[in-house]
């Protein structure tokens, strides 16, 4: 069987050493099962826990930039460490993390906080990111502009409902990406080729054009060196493709469109399930378009980090709501020892926070990162939109929760 050394010489080519380590963990876990009797691989679970279960922590932690990289001539990848080189706790791919750093130089502001999704793969010791420098972005821009390898920067453990199914290794995958949605796509990409080796997966990726193209040296490495195995496939749309670099043979010249995902699927597409990330707009026509085309709809899921998809497949927490209609109510904020009173022209419990001067971390604003989640004491709240990230008894998310009656949070 290969090792790692091995395909080490084939990497600086791409790139990145992270692939070349995946691919030898990955032959290694197939090898062991291969050399093993029926009766003992009955025994063998799919899926190692140390790969699957996460066990994060709770609030802030502290993490060294490890390296940084250019995915393309505006994506740049971040690849964080414990302070005490010990692993990250493993996650489900698909999953983003929280990360504050200091919205200037002034060291009396308040920091910015952004949520990421996580590009690594979950059998990683560290965690990546890969950020789009965004115009008139503050964190995107800070990140890209100040942050170097050795600088300290605090994240909050993995979380999300984004993820793929480990359950039914037997249905085909579809990962679809419109350009830096590659990032969610490739963790689950990683996820699954691990744990579930045989499992067949399509990655179906849209991009501008071959300059602006994240992570697809390194996707086309991956599918080159998997391609005896055959279970990986890789499909490449360029609406504008550079006219002095020849399309490869994996790549074609337009946009992506539902019926040709569905092409991938065979005569079953209802027997697969379907992942997309990218802009709201593509996300949603794509999922209302493959559910049209025969995919059941609990096997079409995409989430969106602004708030505003909305439509078949979009990730929701199913959570009691109570539509009463509370014109005032009193909220007291018992670790600033405030008290305000909620309203209809407060839009949450944010945002009558802020106004009242409180301080408090959030990112989002659609009861996705988690950021703004409190303890609450007393009363209770309703979501007119649920939240996509988990909710414990005796905690609110302060972004997209309203007041049913008198409430207390340790604010």
């Amino acid at each position: 069987m290969p090792g790692i050394v091995g395909f080490l010489i084939i990497v600086p080519f791409v790139g990145y050493l992270v692939f070349a380590e995946f691919v030898a963990r990955r032959d290694e876990r197939r090898f062991r099962t291969d050399i093993l009797d029926d009766d003992v691989q009955a025994q063998v679970p799919v899926a190692s826990k140390s790969v699957v279960d996460a066990s994060g922590w709770t609030g802030w932690r502290d993490v060294v930039v490890d390296s940084i990289q250019d995915e393309s001539v505006d994506c740049r990848s971040f690849t964080f460490r414990s302070i005490d080189g010990s692993d990250f706790p493993a996650f489900k791919g698909g999953q983003s993390i929280l990360i504050r750093y200091p919205s200037s130089d002034d060291p009396d502001a308040k920091p910015i906080a952004r949520c990421y999704s996580l590009s690594s793969g979950p059998g990683e010791s560290r965690y990546r990111i890969t950020v789009k420098r965004v115009p008139g972005g503050r964190m995107s821009n800070r990140l890209h502009d100040r942050v170097n390898v050795g600088d300290v920067v605090s994240i909050q453990s993995p979380r999300g409902h984004f993820h793929i199914d480990l359950d039914h290794p037997e249905r085909p995958i579809h990962l679809i990406a419109a350009g830096i949605g590659i990032t969610p796509m490739l963790s689950m990409l990683l996820h699954s080729l691990e744990v579930t080796p045989d499992r067949e997966v399509h990655l179906h990726y849209q991009l501008r054009d071959q300059r602006n193209a994240p992570f697809l040296k390194p996707l086309r490495y991956l599918h080159q060196t998997l391609s005896k195995v055959g279970t990986f496939h890789l499909h490449v749309w360029f609406s504008r493709p550079l006219a002095d670099e020849p399309l490869q043979v994996d790549s074609t010249t337009g946009r992506i469109t539902a019926p040709d995902i569905i092409s991938h699927a065979g005569s079953t597409p209802s027997n697969a399930d379907y992942r997309i990330c990218g802009p709201n707009a593509f996300m949603e026509s794509m999922a209302t378009e493959l559910i049209a085309g025969g995919a059941r709809d609990k096997s079409v899921q995409y989430e969106s980090f602004g708030g505003k998809a909305k439509g078949p497949g979009v990730i929701a927490v199913k959570t009691t709501v109570n539509e009463a209609n509370v014109d005032e109510v009193p909220v007291r904020f018992t670790l600033s020892n405030q008290d305000a009173v909620w309203s209809s022209q407060n839009q949450s419990l944010l945002d009558i926070a802020e106004a009242s001067g409180i301080s408090v971390d959030s990112s989002c604003r659609s009861g996705q990162c988690g950021s703004c989640i409190h303890r609450l004491t007393r009363g209770t709240v309703r979501y007119p939109q649920p939240p996509t990230c988990e909710v414990a008894p005796g905690e609110v998310i302060l972004c997209t929760a309203r007041p049913d009656s008198d409430v207390e949070i340790e604010a």
